[in-house]
């Protein structure tokens, strides 16, 4: 083979590596946008359109994200001051749980997997039995959350702005993330299933841990 051949069939070969690596499928990992990309540093902008909000709003018709009960506090969550997804008023998390079993689930509407796995977790909410869930929205902005919940008729209630929920928990910069909080107030995170695929998964990892 001439060197100028030699140097076409490199540069052929180069070219084809180059567009195979492009096209070829990637499985999103877990905390990444649509794009593959790493979202979690990335500054989050939220300039709320209160018209639009109140119209997902109605579409998500999301159950209520505060049980309170007097006199009971999740302490590692005490302080945390936000709001429902779908309302204004702020409230403390910590007091929020009216003092029983709580599996809280760490989403965002850029995280493939959160959208894979709200679902389940919506139709687990509703079985016999089932614990309270509740969503911590985390890295968002309200507008993209909510239309999240209402496309998926996801209707278990959610925080706003939870991020410093994360920050108390210490949990890593990845996102699902599942807690089980007890009715003691003690919370453990849920670690044997990444992403739940069916209601069996959680009623199992409940029940471990419970």
């Amino acid at each position: 083979m001439s060197r100028l051949h030699a140097r076409w069939f490199v540069f052929v070969c180069a070219a084809l590596f180059v567009f195979a690596y492009a096209v070829w499928p990637r499985t999103p990992v877990v905390g990444t946008t649509d794009a593959g990309e790493r979202d979690w540093n990335t500054p989050i902008t939220d300039v709320p359109n209160p018209a639009r909000l109140e119209e997902l709003a109605g579409r998500a018709n999301l159950r209520t994200c505060v049980e309170p009960s007097p006199g009971l506090s999740v302490s590692r969550l005490a302080g945390i001051v936000t709001s429902c997804l779908d309302e204004t008023a702020m409230v403390d998390i910590g007091t929020s749980f009216g003092g029983r079993p709580t599996l809280i689930n760490l989403w965002a509407s850029w995280c493939l997997p959160c959208r894979e796995e709200m679902p389940v977790l919506e139709a687990y909410s509703t079985e016999p039995g089932a614990v309270r869930v509740i969503g911590m929205n985390v890295r968002d902005n309200r507008e993209n959350a909510l239309s999240v919940v209402a496309e998926l008729a996801v209707h278990y209630g959610s925080f706003a702005a939870a991020d410093r929920v994360q920050e108390a928990l210490g949990a890593p910069p990845v996102l699902p993330l599942s807690y089980l909080v007890r009715a003691d107030g003690s919370i453990t995170r849920i670690t044997d299933v990444a992403v739940f695929r069916d209601t069996a998964q959680i009623r199992t990892a409940v029940a471990a841990m419970s």
